[in-house]
């Protein structure tokens, strides 16, 4: 998406385990959610109720840097 707006990203993809290239380009489905703070611990409990709590990662702490190339 970083692409097609001509914009880039600074990310911090420690987190993604040792073959990154692999978690970055794969092509299995997924999906990207925004949630409040205020209710990540019941969206943490439904998801781990469908036996998804293995499948979710963070992708943001703080503020999420922009930058237009």
């Amino acid at each position: 998406m970083a692409f097609a707006g001509h914009c880039g990203i600074n990310a911090d993809i420690a987190s993604l385990g040792d073959d990154r290239l692999a978690a970055l380009f794969n092509e299995e489905l997924g999906a990207v959610i925004q949630v409040r703070a205020a209710d990540r611990e019941a969206v943490e409990s439904v998801l781990a109720q469908h036996g998804l709590a293995d499948c979710v990662h963070y992708v943001r702490a703080g503020r999420f840097p922009v930058t237009v190339l």
